[in-house]
């Protein structure tokens, strides 16, 4: 009877069962939950807030905001030298200063990643403009 129960379970066959249930269990989704708030829901709780879908935005890296908050009223910022950032839009092929609609309140709020180009100089100059200065993770938010 032990021979038997030996040849059936070969310990050859039980270390490749074992393999394959292994390398099965790593293929399975595993669901990892985490009550961790990332910067791009931050910046929509913020947003949400102060109403955004019924505002003009202007915004650095606009395409990820457009996808994100599913809001298609959102004008591209640029800035063309780190050293020197100033405000532009790419229209026509061209870059355009912008410095005098941003002056002009022309955009309701402004998002300015913490990676940008932009610098203290350059929010400073949007507080003198009259918008008022939001920090948040990952963002400087700019609302008239």
């Amino acid at each position: 009877m032990k021979r038997l129960l030996y040849k059936f379970f070969d310990p050859s066959i039980l270390i490749l069962t074992a393999f394959f249930i292994f390398k099965l269990f790593l293929l399975l989704p595993v669901e990892i939950r985490s009550d961790h708030i990332d910067s791009i829901d931050e910046l929509k709780y913020f947003l949400d807030e102060h109403n955004y879908k019924s505002k003009k935005i202007l915004a650095n890296g606009p395409h990820i905001l457009k996808y994100y908050l599913d809001h298609k009223d959102i004008d591209s910022l640029n800035s063309l030298d780190k050293q020197n950032p100033r405000f532009y839009q790419r229209q026509s092929y061209e870059y355009i200063n912008i410095e005098k609609k941003i002056e002009n309140k022309i955009y309701d709020i402004i998002v300015i990643s913490n990676n940008s180009d932009f610098n203290t100089q350059s929010y400073k100059k949007i507080v003198n403009f009259g918008y008022k200065e939001y920090k948040i993770t990952g963002f400087n938010i700019f609302i008239k």
